[in-house]
């Protein structure tokens, strides 16, 4: 179970950093309820070494957390930490492995902009859906693991 959520965390963390480069922020936010805000520009990159995340800098310093103890990584716009909010929103999407179609649960109505995206961070699919009772097509896409992002949120897919 570590293992599996050491290997999510990694390649979702590699996945948003690819596709988040117009935001301005990584927001770590830790199990025992803390923050920390680091500027993108500040970043030199960011790599996983054993079972830490490391953080290291333009000016040369690094910072390293243990994986176990990072419960989300968000890339925002926010100038500061305070300007984060958590929503909790749930949305998620079933079935999970999917084959064919896949269909969203608890999300906003309204447009919902849906992106697929292969482990590598390229995009391969992206719709705005209208309606969330919409299937998603998904059944051009190979066996293996996919992120789905919907609308600023992102969860694994596992195509059968």
């Amino acid at each position: 179970m570590r293992k599996t959520n050491f290997v999510t965390l990694t390649f979702l963390c590699l996945l948003v950093f690819n596709i988040s480069l117009a935001q301005t922020n990584l927001i770590l936010k830790f199990k025992d309820g803390t923050e920390k805000s680091t500027s993108l520009s500040s970043l030199d990159k960011l790599t996983f070494s054993q079972n830490n995340l490391v953080l290291n800098y333009q000016s040369a310093g690094s910072d390293s957390y243990a994986v176990s103890t990072v419960y989300k990584l968000i890339f925002g716009t926010a100038t500061t930490i305070h300007q984060v909010t958590d929503d909790d929103e749930s949305y998620s999407f079933y079935p999970n492995p999917a084959d064919q179609f896949i269909f969203l649960k608890n999300v906003p109505e309204g447009t919902v902009k849906v992106s697929v995206y292969k482990l590598d961070g390229a995009m391969i699919k992206s719709i705005e859906l209208n309606s969330v009772n919409e299937q998603i097509d998904v059944s051009q896409l190979s066996s293996g693991f996919y992120i789905l992002k919907i609308n600023n949120k992102a969860l694994k897919l596992t195509i059968q």
